[in-house]
């Protein structure tokens, strides 16, 4: 009688860089022979790939960790993503909570273990020097993930990047080029390319370094017509140069979306954070890039809490907000990450400061958010449906602003122009035009 083929489940917390880095995780072990099962309870593979950025998600994989540890049929348990040790990962659950802690770097070598396990017979002949040379399948055909590099060598004080996805990695551009090429062939309109700092694309591990390394990358990409939006996450401010602002000016189809981290608004915070830039240069880019692409969405990401972060420190954030009017931003409140510099500094801001502080952020951000919305009542945008619920399409502008819609499923994956009749505070609703 023919053995019943083991099934995995992939689990994924944290940013598009995870999601994508699942892709190519679902790619690895239906090669070696495991199919997708339909629930974490009914699979004999449970992989969680996690995030490290924020306790908050961490603590969420412990969680659902300890909770399948106690299933009647327990499976196979593997941890990988951007998380920081093993010896951290056994002091807080046990030696017998989970089977494996693999760094998303290493995510190749899972095949051995699934032999080792006898979830498989034999291994795949399919050799890759790197994780990043598994070509991921999509379900949406319309818009893709691209990571074009991992890791990061900006060692910001605060960030565990450094330590668990190692040092900046990029990939051969020609390896970039044909992935982008399927995809088109295979009708993606929409591409995200991603990395922890798309900007210093070039660092590869052959050597060397261009300036413009990303610039090229961009300009090789975006000759291809057939793709109508492409966005790049995320840009370091340090390294935004004036020949990325000038190239998303003269092609059509790079989004005028720029997402630009500032965590910090006061000069000693950002010092202490190791970000390499002051309050005035990050200003003096933002008034830049808005000159420059007039009708341009700038999103951010900020940290509140930061240690020894005074009230009227914070207060300079709030400032900046004000002054760049920010689109959307991810607020975290500050938690030491394990071998990060900053996690040897005293935690001193209290839990409910800290709320307090994302709190006064977020309401800036919704004011802004709301003003700018209700200016696009009565306009006339080119929404890409990606979701279809009851009825309603939902969608994104070229500025990733959502858009609500009544309309019928066949829009899904097409670019439709809708005449916007309502700006809230999160998002859009309007009609097909």
């Amino acid at each position: 009688m023919k053995e019943k083929q083991k099934t995995y489940y992939v689990i994924t917390f944290g940013c598009q860089m995870n999601y994508s880095d699942s892709d190519r995780l679902d790619v690895l072990l239906e090669n070696n022979g495991l199919s997708r099962a339909k629930s974490e309870l009914t699979a004999d593979l449970v992989v969680i790939n996690s995030c490290s950025v924020r306790q908050m998600a961490e603590d969420r994989t412990y969680g659902k960790i300890a909770k399948l540890a106690k299933q009647k049929k327990r499976p196979r348990i593997v941890a990988t993503g951007c998380l920081v040790s093993d010896k951290i990962w056994q002091k807080l659950l046990g030696k017998d909570k989970f089977d494996l802690y693999l760094p998303v770097d290493q995510m190749i070598e899972l095949p051995k273990y699934l032999k080792k396990w006898k979830l498989i017979g034999q291994l795949s002949i399919d050799k890759y020097e790197h994780y990043l040379d598994i070509v991921p399948r999509s379900d949406q055909k319309f818009s893709a993930y691209i990571p074009i590099m991992t890791g990061c060598n900006n060692f910001c004080s605060y960030c565990a990047v450094p330590y668990t996805r190692g040092r900046e990695v990029s990939r051969k551009k020609k390896d970039i080029l044909k992935e982008v090429g399927k995809l088109v062939e295979d009708g993606c309109i929409e591409l995200t390319l991603l990395g922890q700092n798309v900007n210093s694309y070039g660092n590869d591990w052959y050597g060397g370094k261009n300036k413009n390394d990303f610039v090229d990358l961009l300009k090789k990409i975006s000759d291809r017509k057939k793709l109508k939006r492409i966005f790049f996450i995320s840009s370091h401010p340090k390294d935004m140069s004036d020949d990325l602002i000038k190239l998303v000016v003269s092609r059509d189809n790079l989004c005028n979306y720029i997402h630009l981290p500032l965590q910090a608004g006061d000069n000693e915070i950002l010092q202490k954070m190791n970000r390499k830039y002051t309050r005035e240069e990050y200003l003096k880019l933002a008034r830049k890039i808005k000159k420059w692409i007039p009708e341009v969405v700038i999103t951010t990401d900020a940290i509140v809490g930061f240690p020894g972060e005074t009230k009227e420190q914070f207060e300079k954030s709030v400032d900046i907000f004000r002054k760049v009017q920010f689109d959307m931003a991810y607020i975290g409140e500050y938690s030491p990450r394990p071998k990060t510099a900053a996690s040897k500094l005293d935690d001193n801001v209290a839990r409910e400061e800290k709320k307090r502080r994302k709190r006064v952020l977020n309401d800036v951000l919704e004011e802004n958010n709301l003003k700018k919305n209700h200016e696009l009542n009565g306009k006339k945008l080119t929404v890409l449906f990606n979701k279809y619920f009851k009825g309603k399409l939902i969608g994104h502008t070229e500025g990733l602003k959502q858009v609500h819609v009544e309309g019928a499923k066949k829009y899904v994956g097409e670019l439709v122009l809708v005449k916007i009749k309502k700006g809230l505070k999160w998002g859009l609703e309007g009609r097909i035009w």
